[in-house]
C-alpha cells in the first residue's frame, strides 16, 4: 500500500519501521469473492 501513497513507513528508535496513515478517510470496496455486490445504496 506504501507504494500508491495509502500508507507511509517512519523510523523510529533503533531503525523499527512504523506505517502511518496519512489521508484522513480512505474507503475501500473489495470483492473477495469475485462476485459483486448488489443492491447496496451505501451512497455514490
Amino acid at each position: 500500500m506504501s507504494q500508491y501513497g495509502l500508507v507511509e513507513q517512519g523510523l523510529v528508535e533503533r531503525g523499527t519501521l512504523v506505517p502511518r496513515v496519512p489521508p484522513d478517510q480512505v474507503r475501500l470496496d473489495v470483492s473477495l469473492t469475485g462476485a459483486a455486490s448488489q443492491g447496496s445504496d451505501d451512497g455514490p
